[in-house]
């Protein structure tokens, strides 16, 4: 077991404690929070409480959490390119970019770690644990600054490939904002159309979605992203109707998600997701060597389940 403290900052006095818990822990339900109190496994200030307790600014929460076996992790990574200057990994699925939550160790930081101890590696893009393709990276900090300020200035293209439920139009060139929306689960994100008003806080986004191939009520598709918003990709086409197959999170039912961390995802779970994993490949890159500025086009191969279509 490993004993934790958090300290209440002004911006969550007055929330009750089983809420703020579960705001910061989504990996545990709030009812799997309600329980643990209840059982005097947390406690404020040093005394047991009850769930519907409010916080305080300052108040001292202390709780004790499990520590559980590291999950098993994609260990081989392949690289694309490589120079004194980038550095360009093909990152299998299965794999997070950096530790978090149960994740320590099988992490490609990690793995990049061991492999360029002597190197100073700078992550200039990442992608979600579960998308498989490029990442671009920096060796150096003089081509990190210069590759970042061609991200911020989107002047790095990137291409990728997803395998969405539906069938989807030939084409379509999307804009509109993202932000925080109103899901039972913290970090997923919602979509709205340009047509609509942003709320505080949301950014706007730009995608163009082109339908490669239909099958088996499937649709294949091509993004070019405009805008790299965290989750732009599977936010936006869950808004339209076209969840990305074998998205637990913005699939066909967000509680997957709460049923995939809990251990407690079926064969038939799977089934309705239409894949095993999120079916989303960062394909393409498109950039300015920070060194010479010469064009740079990289593509990553196809992993194994995108095999089916052909391409």
């Amino acid at each position: 077991m490993n004993k934790l403290g958090i300290k209440v900052q002004a911006e969550n006095a007055g929330k009750r404690i089983d809420v703020f818990l579960c705001e910061k822990y989504s990996r545990i339900s709030r009812h799997q929070w309600q329980q643990r109190i209840e059982k005097g496994h947390v406690r404020v200030n040093g005394l047991i409480c009850r769930a519907s307790r409010r916080l305080n600014e300052n108040d001292l929460i202390t709780f004790e959490r499990e520590i559980t076996p590291e999950p098993e992790t994609a260990q081989q990574y392949g690289i694309i390119y490589e120079d004194e200057d980038l550095l360009v990994i093909d990152k299998p699925a299965n794999l997070p970019i950096h530790p978090s939550g149960c994740y320590r160790n099988n992490t490609l930081y990690s793995f990049l770690r061991r492999d360029f101890e002597s190197t100073k590696i700078h992550f200039v893009n990442r992608i979600d644990r579960e998308t498989s393709g490029l990442v671009l990276l920096a060796k150096n900090t003089t081509a990190a600054k210069i590759l970042h300020q061609q991200m911020k200035l989107n002047q790095i293209h990137k291409e990728y490939l997803a395998v969405v439920i539906g069938l989807f139009p030939e084409y379509l060139n999307v804009k509109g904002f993202i932000g925080e929306g109103n899901s039972l689960v913290k970090k997923k994100r919602s979509f709205l159309a340009q047509d609509h008003p942003p709320l505080p806080g949301w950014q706007n986004c730009h995608s163009e979605f082109y339908c490669l191939k239909r099958d088996n009520g499937l649709s294949l598709l091509k993004v070019k992203l405009h805008t790299g918003r965290r989750h732009q990709i599977r936010a936006t086409l869950c808004s339209l109707g076209f969840p990305i197959a074998g998205d637990t999170l913005y699939g066909v039912d967000e509680r997957m998600y709460l049923k995939f961390i809990a251990g407690q995802i079926t064969e038939s779970d799977w089934q309705l997701l239409r894949g095993y994993r999120s079916m989303l490949h960062a394909h393409r890159i498109h950039l300015q060597h920070p060194r010479n500025m010469n064009i740079i086009s990289l593509e990553a191969p196809l992993p194994a389940d995108f095999h089916v279509w052909h391409l």
